[in-house]
């Protein structure tokens, strides 16, 4: 017999200090019949113990309620019947938002996180041990960047336009392969995670490399091998968020050089498990990746792998992609390229002028689970430091 929210609460009194217990508190209080005494009972918490963002993100950062609508509805309705700016309810919002971005209410997540935009700013020192919190100013500008997205095609300039980016494409790619594999680094990465990537895709396809600011002697190695490559000499923008974009700013010139499909993949991967059948199955849409059950937007769009298809929906998609973020780059922070995943995957379930790609997204809960195919290298605290490194 499960416990009541009443039993719950009695034994979380008895250990105030036990913060998962008070986490799974807060979920059950959400769950079915929203409880009454929960308004009261977070406020008190705050002011006691100063720690409520950090339990809110315990209770609803689980893959097990992506799919609880009533929890959903319960929390939408909770942040929504207010404007208030307390610690609880600002990070009951950025959960609030993230719910209604999965409902597709993209607009009314837009109001729900400029008003926890303003909780944030007036109480960051309650949030800043968690990142993602600090996250929602660039949530809100990639998600209210629809209209920014649509007249981008005529406003925004590509990278080569604006005399602030070059590429050079010392070995050009294979023109009609039929599959590349694709992957972007800077030269710290690169020596750290390369000779593993080259073993984990060795064979399966040809390789085309973009190096960002490379270390001394990695070109002239990279001209006695068979990969095709290009170099960017980066220092007005060099930053961990850029180097992690760097693929996606030369896919479409990728895409201009070659027929090839390209298969983008991290090169901070050790391993890849029956890659024949991940492709064939990432070849049912213009363009397909996995999509991890999490509420969290810009975890949702998994930028390990993704297949793009060499076609005009997809140069379309990738040129408007490029922009946007040569756009948001500057001051910009970890995670920019899947919020612009998100922020034009959106775009493009609401507008529908031809071309417009077709998406294929990989969910967790069918064949296609992520880590049944891609095994990633490195511990992320060490990541972390190459990250904090390269300038975060």
């Amino acid at each position: 017999m499960s416990m009541t929210f009443e039993d719950k609460l009695q034994t979380a009194m008895q250990a105030p200090n036990d913060q998962d217990i008070w986490a799974d508190l807060f979920l059950t209080g959400f769950q079915g019949k929203l409880h009454p005494l929960l308004p009261t009972l977070m406020d008190q918490r705050e002011k006691l113990f100063h720690d409520t963002p950090q339990l809110v993100f315990k209770a609803f950062w689980r893959d097990n309620i992506y799919e609880d609508q009533q929890l959903h509805d319960n929390i939408v309705k909770f942040t929504t019947d207010t404007k208030d700016t307390t610690v609880p309810l600002t990070a009951l919002r950025f959960f609030s938002a993230a719910m209604l971005i999965k409902a597709g209410n993209v607009d009314k997540a837009i109001q729900e996180l400029q008003i926890a935009e303003v909780g944030l700013m007036n109480n960051v020192e309650q949030f800043k041990e968690l990142p993602h919190f600090l996250l929602i100013p660039g949530m809100l500008q990639m998600l209210d960047s629809l209209k920014e997205v649509s007249d981008a095609e005529n406003t925004l300039p590509a990278p080569r336009e604006t005399g602030e980016w070059f590429i050079d494409w010392v070995k050009a790619p294979k023109i009609d392969a039929k599959k590349i594999i694709f992957t972007s680094c800077n030269g710290v990465y690169w020596r750290k995670f390369g000779p593993d990537f080259l073993k984990a895709v060795e064979g399966k396809a040809p390789i085309h490399l973009h190096l960002v600011n490379p270390e001394d002697g990695q070109e002239n190695a990279l001209a006695d091998t068979d990969l095709s490559y290009s170099i960017e000499r980066q220092v007005e923008r060099a930053s961990s968020p850029y180097y992690a974009c760097g693929r996606f700013l030369v896919l479409p010139e990728l895409l201009a050089k070659t027929n090839a499909d390209i298969i983008m993949l991290d090169v901070d991967l050790i391993q890849i498990h029956d890659f024949k059948t991940l492709v064939q199955e990432t070849e049912k849409g213009d363009i397909s990746y996995f999509a991890m059950r999490t509420l969290i937007p810009w975890l949702r769009h998994h930028a390990a792998f993704i297949h793009w298809t060499n076609n005009e929906a997809v140069k379309r998609y990738a040129s408007l992609l490029q922009k946007l973020l040569w756009d948001k780059l500057a001051g910009t922070n970890w995670y920019v390229d899947q919020l612009a995943l998100l922020s034009l995957y959106n775009f493009f379930q609401q507008e529908d002028n031809d071309p417009t790609p077709n998406f294929h997204l990989l969910e967790q809960d069918q064949d296609f689970a992520f880590g049944k195919y891609i095994l990633p290298a490195g511990e992320d605290h060490e990541k972390w430091e190459l990250r904090k490194e390269a300038g975060l």
